[in-house]
């Protein structure tokens, strides 16, 4: 096969094996392609023809013809037996025809071919009147005011699509003599229709994945919609609070420290984060003097304070796209070695994330003022996670933030940004 550049968006291919037409169309089609086949074969090499009318249209528009179609297409074709023939797709924006392959025979004298009049056209497709002319009473059907003295015969056929007309097929004979008769019109009338099926099969593929994407887009937007409410809620209850404003997103960027040391997949990395921002969600259903008590808390208290975790599983639960995030919720209190709540869970059994999740919240809630105590030095907090590696936290996990919290406090001082590193 031997190919040439005919213009930005031309392209002449002369020769080729049997499945030349096909791999071209679908070659530049899958490259996103808006490109002219001129395609110079031997009246007999049909098969060319088809592939690359329905490769082209249909890969264009994402989605490949019927294969089985072919032979009878071809044959079809092969009767025709023109000089060249041309394929115009009406876009469906513009509305405008534009040629989308051009296919010239190899013993053909001329490539080139007068431009359809689209408008004439459609009028006569519209009225039911078949378009075959010969010599000059062809002339109406284009738009140039001489035609080629040696046109000798001329054909087409609309593409339609329930009632709507998304093609025209144009089929020329420049060789003496040669006039197509109403026979070749009814062959080349089922080309185009067997094309028109298949651009049609391929254009609502496409509005089905445009109609999906769509769908995924706002059932995205509504998770995040779900997300950003309950996290306001919890968000203006430490709003209210001069302890614990800000404690959730900490939470979140010191989990999310340690999960990026871990090289968790960026999905997972990306929950565990909003998990951070949701552990305490079920706080919102505990009393606010409860919350902000100086002093010791009673068992009583004690007992009412521990309902958070299992209050933030409910007001998630009712929410399916917040479901991921419950763990984080539920399970940062557990402690490794089982001692700790709502469940007593113990070792692995505790989701990763809250295993995360517990560590940046303990951390946070050292490095933090309180309304029972001031904050602890970065390095009491430190040593406090060290010491309780193995009972309170996972040990691997506890080892791996005591290095990345530090990697963080210099990459933060680096940065500017002191302030925002716990004393």
């Amino acid at each position: 096969m031997a190919s040439q550049p005919l213009s930005d968006k031309s392209v002449l291919v002369t020769g080729g094996s049997r499945r030349i037409g096909r791999t071209i169309a679908l070659t530049l089609a899958n490259a996103g392609a808006e490109v002219t086949i001129t395609y110079r074969a031997s009246k007999g090499e049909a098969k060319q023809v088809v592939s690359a009318i329905e490769g082209l249209g249909s890969r264009a528009l994402a989605l490949e013809c019927d294969v089985r179609s072919e032979s009878s297409v071809r044959a079809a074709i092969d009767e025709v037996k023109a000089d060249i023939a041309t394929l115009h797709l009406r876009d469906p924006r513009s509305g405008h025809f534009e040629e989308r392959v051009k296919v010239v025979a190899s013993d053909a004298q001329k490539a080139s071919v007068p431009s359809p009049a689209f408008g004439v056209l459609t009028e006569q497709f519209t009225q039911g009147v078949p378009i075959l002319a010969h010599g000059g009473k062809a002339s109406r059907f284009f738009t140039e005011q001489a035609l080629p003295a040696d046109l000798s015969s001329f054909v087409a056929v609309p593409l339609q699509v329930r009632g709507d007309m998304v093609g025209v097929l144009n089929v020329f004979s420049f060789t003496p003599g040669k006039k197509f008769d109403e026979g070749h019109r009814k062959m080349l009338a089922v080309l185009a229709s067997r094309a028109a099926s298949a651009i049609d099969n391929a254009r609502l593929y496409d509005d089905l994945k445009d109609t999906n994407a769509s769908l995924v887009k706002a059932n995205i937007s509504l998770e995040e919609m779900f997300q950003q409410t309950v996290a306001g809620f919890a968000q203006a209850l430490e709003e209210s609070d001069m302890y614990t404003r800000g404690h959730s997103e900490r939470v979140a960027v010191y989990s999310e420290v340690l999960a990026r040391g871990l090289t968790m997949p960026d999905a997972e990395i990306r929950r565990i984060v909003q998990a951070g921002v949701m552990h305490d969600v079920g706080k919102i259903g505990v009393r606010y003097d409860m919350l902000n008590k100086p002093g010791k808390l009673t068992p009583e208290e004690v007992a009412v304070f521990r309902q958070h975790p299992e209050k933030g599983k409910r007001i998630l639960e009712p929410v399916p796209c917040l479901h991921g995030l419950i763990d984080g919720c539920w399970c940062h209190h557990e402690w490794f070695d089982g001692g700790g709540y709502p469940r007593g869970l113990r070792g692995h059994d505790i989701p990763l994330v809250g295993r995360v999740v517990a560590v940046a919240d303990a951390y946070d809630a050292m490095t933090s003022d309180r309304a029972y105590r001031r904050a602890l030095p970065h390095e009491v907090a430190i040593g406090e996670i060290e010491r309780c590696a193995g009972t309170q936290f996972d040990p691997e996990l506890a080892e791996a933030f005591v290095k990345l919290i530090d990697a963080w406090r210099q990459q933060m001082r680096e940065r500017g940004h002191d302030s925002l590193i716990p004393r």
